[in-house]
């Protein structure tokens, strides 16, 4: 097989016609056969900016949802199509560096992994996307301990610090490098709704639970877009949707996988207290974003009374 031949990049997309033209040439690297962008039924003109694009770009291909369907449902149609021997999943509203899919198939390689992730970064303006090199250099934040990096003990994980090496984790983010044949084995769960929040680390615990091999090289980058620049996606909503859904969400992920991941991991706390890490951190991420009385806006004072009743009922 040909080094441009290894490789399909699968990428949901939805309502994103804004800064495809921007996004989907940074994954045309040597080594990528395919892109894959599974449009969710976007309302806006996706559909005409795909067509420009593949008249440029051959190796893109486009697929549409009939009706929106979510990230799991979308990932799966591109897996299901895909024609290479491995799957990386882009973002649309992410680009990812020169060398970053070569470097994943070569940790892969090395490290005999099943999955590798890259580190993720996050530009907050439009600035440092056009001063590329500084901000790099300035989120090149080296770490000597992995808990820094993921404590699987309260699920608190940040992908864009740099390790000295590959890393063998439990989970990583979710731009990473899988086996077609893997990705079809496992699948994504189609019963995360709304935002969709975990469903990419159930995907990966899945694989972790059936002992695959996972490694975070945070020498492969991918960089989302600021917020104001990427617009429609996950947020498309309402910042209050956004926060339900994910408790939601993360309380789907928890009743699923919790018990087996203390029986794997010998994890220290409760389902109960893993709920409350995860409904404060999303109260400080919403107060960080709003500055505002976060339990009265979105309206989760019954849910947090009723996850402190789980817990003093535990202990």
């Amino acid at each position: 097989m040909t080094e441009r031949g290894q490789v399909s990049i699968v990428m949901p997309s939805y309502n994103r016609a804004n800064i495809l033209r921007r996004t989907l040439p940074t994954y045309l690297q040597e080594e990528v056969g395919e892109v894959i962008v599974v449009d969710d039924a976007s309302t806006d003109n996706t559909a005409e900016v795909m067509r420009e694009l593949m008249k440029q770009y051959p190796r893109i291909r486009y697929l549409r949802n009939d009706v929106n369907s979510k990230q799991g449902f979308t990932k799966n149609r591109g897996i299901e199509v895909a024609r290479y021997e491995y799957i990386y999943f882009g973002d649309d509203d992410s680009i990812i560096l020169p060398g970053t899919i070569k470097r994943l198939l070569d940790t892969m390689r090395i490290c005999k992994a099943d999955l590798v992730g890259a580190k993720a970064l996050y530009a907050h303006n439009e600035r440092q996307i056009s001063h590329l090199e500084d901000f790099l250099a300035t989120n090149d934040r080296l770490v000597d301990d992995p808990k820094q990096i993921i404590d699987l003990s309260t699920m608190r994980v940040d992908f864009s610090l740099s390790y000295k090496e590959p890393l063998e984790v439990p989970f990583v983010h979710a731009c990473f490098l899988i086996s077609t044949q893997l990705a079809r084995e496992l699948l994504f769960d189609i019963n995360y709704q709304g935002n969709a929040y975990r469903e990419e680390t159930d995907f990966l615990i899945r694989a972790a639970l059936a002992d695959k091999k996972i490694i975070y090289d945070s020498a492969a980058v991918q960089i989302n877009l600021p917020r104001a620049v990427s617009g429609g996606g996950a947020h498309a909503g309402t910042s209050d949707e956004w926060y339900r859904s994910a408790i939601e969400n993360n309380d789907y992920f928890l009743r699923k996988n919790y018990a087996a991941m203390q029986a794997k991991w010998n994890l220290p706390h409760s389902i109960e207290q893993m709920r409350m890490f995860f409904a404060a951190e999303m109260k400080a991420r919403y107060e960080a974003e709003h500055r505002y009385d976060w339990l009265k806006k979105v309206g989760l004072y019954k849910l947090l009374k009723t996850i402190k009743h789980w817990i003093e009922k535990e202990n």
